[in-house]
């Protein structure tokens, strides 16, 4: 008989299912870890025997960040400016780095500056990008103090790679470098000299019971049908079973695997007699 497989696909996706129905929770925090600019730092991961990780909180506290300002105005007119930039402070794996191991931006450092600044004409010329240490060049140093933020993660991506007995490493990184914007009149502004110290924190949130895993989608091939499914806790066991009638649903258990990831695919062929199909995962 022919497969409904439209009306498979799309019931088999939207059913979720778990064992347990009671969750002991916790949380233990890692750290203080101390950070100088951009070199990575390295903090354990979470134990599997504890529990399972339901979310991950990173916070950055206690930095000081100072910068030069060099304001380069390269016009033979003055310039009056009133500007402000803002400089985000990204979380990012190491040794993935920037920008794809990003986590995002844990912290922002905004920064105001407004002057008049008189065009000099020491004759040099106009090149956007540089500056070269003219007498029309002024500098600003700037301190910032406690610049401080947190970053929560919920996706089971990134608890799996966090869950384990090894250590991960990660960087506060600021990526914009050097040379900041143009203002009017061949006038330039550029960072230099910059440092940023501060402390790094975890907070490892886990309960009892895994998270819900999730059919994330339904293909078919020739004679076989394939599930997706994601959102696994890492060390979990779970259940994929199937249903011929959600009316009066009979759940027999199609296959059993542990969570060695966070997603993961179960293939199976079709059998004759199969007119509609569903599915669900129970984890334990």
């Amino acid at each position: 008989m022919k497969m409904k497989r439209e009306h498979t696909i799309r019931i088999a996706g939207g059913l979720l299912c778990s064992l347990s129905l009671v969750a002991l929770s916790g949380e233990y925090r890692v750290g203080p870890i101390a950070f100088t600019n951009e070199n990575p730092f390295d903090y354990p991961q979470f134990s599997p025997a504890t529990g399972y990780l339901h979310a991950i909180t990173f916070e950055v506290t206690n930095c000081v960040r100072s910068l030069d300002i060099i304001c380069d105005n390269d016009s033979t007119n003055g310039v009056s400016l009133s500007t402000s930039f803002s400089e985000p402070l990204h979380l990012v794996q190491y040794p993935k780095f920037w920008p794809g191991g990003s986590y995002g931006i844990i912290a922002s450092i905004h920064t105001n500056l407004a002057g008049v600044f008189p065009g000099t004409d020491d004759g040099d010329r106009f090149s956007p990008s540089t500056h070269d240490g003219g007498s029309d060049e002024l500098i600003y140093s700037c301190s910032f103090s406690n610049p401080a933020g947190h970053l929560i993660k919920t996706d089971a991506q990134v608890l799996s790679g966090h869950t384990g007995y090894q250590s991960n490493s990660a960087s506060v990184l600021t990526p914009l470098f050097g040379y900041a914007l143009s203002g009017p009149d061949d006038f330039e502004l550029f960072r230099a000299n910059k440092t940023l110290v501060g402390q790094f924190y975890i907070y490892y949130q886990y309960e009892t019971t895994p998270l819900r895993p999730e059919i994330a989608g339904v293909s078919l091939s020739n004679s076989e049908i394939r599930v997706e499914i994601q959102n696994i806790s890492l060390g979990s066991s779970n259940t994929l079973q199937r249903s011929f009638d959600l009316l009066s649903p009979d759940w027999t258990d199609a296959g059993v695997f542990l969570g060695n990831g966070w997603k993961t695919n179960w293939n199976e062929t079709i059998r004759s007699g199969w007119t509609s199909l569903f599915y669900r995962v129970l984890s334990k």
